[in-house]
């Protein structure tokens, strides 16, 4: 595949009808035990691009000037995830999806929680939580772009019109078409330190839980480790859940670091 920065992480599914079916009957996010195998493989993460330690000045401007508020559905979903626990860190999410033809949702509000509820049971073990601060459901064509995402640049359009400096931004576009679709990603996540940011997914994953939860590792400055049983191995299996001591301390570092303005 062609990797456009070093600052990009891409994940890829490839499945057969069939294993979609098995796929969304099967729970999307159980933690391995010891006995047990780690399950279905539920996507590939195929670039490995290094964490990057925290400089000693200040943190970059985040923000690109934008605060696009969406069209039809603007609100918060669910509870906060904040907390009287001083040491619970709670990032706020946009959740942007695109509508279909029959401008419905490709992924719920409902959905959406059931996603985060998953999320959230893998970042606990780091004392860290994400709420839906902004749910928006968008016909994609009123932004002049396209519901099947067919390239690199369209990712950066999608970035720049959504993302703002209040929010961590997860957009679910419809299926990836075009040269995008033919490449090795269904997922593209802009790690800190450089460009707009952004996680950035097509409809086949949009209600993968694990999957989602690995770009967000990305998006807290987590690089890839050789372990099936870890969310940020490259091959994201079924029970791809843990995360460990260290992760945890690097992702708390992040998000105190490059995301003060998402903190709640």
């Amino acid at each position: 595949m062609k990797i456009i920065s070093n600052f990009n992480h891409c994940l890829k599914l490839a499945v057969s009808p069939l294993l979609l079916l098995i796929l969304f009957l099967l729970p999307a996010c159980n933690g391995p035990s010891s006995d047990a195998p780690i399950g279905t493989v539920l996507g590939r993460d195929q670039v490995n691009d290094a964490s990057k330690p925290l400089p000693n000045e200040a943190p970059p401007d985040t923000s690109n000037g934008n605060p696009n508020s969406g069209e039809n559905s603007s609100t918060r979903l669910g509870d906060s995830c904040h907390t009287s626990d001083p040491a619970h860190l709670c990032l706020s999410l946009k959740y942007v999806v695109y509508e279909n033809l029959q401008a419905k949702a490709i992924v719920s509000g409902q959905e959406a929680l059931q996603n985060l509820a998953l999320i959230n049971k893998t970042w606990l073990q780091c004392n860290i939580g994400f709420e839906i601060g902004e749910y928006l459901s968008v016909d994609p064509q009123k932004y002049g772009l396209s519901f099947n995402t067919s390239s690199m640049s369209e990712l950066s359009q999608i970035r720049s019109e959504f993302d703002d400096n209040s929010t961590l931004l997860v957009v679910t576009t419809g299926a990836w078409s075009g040269s995008l679709g033919a490449g090795a990603a269904n997922a593209w996540t802009t790690m800190p330190g450089g460009g707009t940011y952004g996680a950035i997914l097509e409809e086949p994953v949009g209600n993968y839980p694990n999957i989602i939860a690995h770009e967000l590792g990305h998006y807290l400055n987590l690089s890839h480790v050789s372990d099936t049983s870890d969310v940020m191995n490259p091959v994201i299996y079924q029970g791809s859940t843990q995360l460990t001591t260290n992760q945890c301390e690097m992702a708390r570092s992040a998000a105190s670091y490059y995301w003060k303005t998402m903190l709640r």
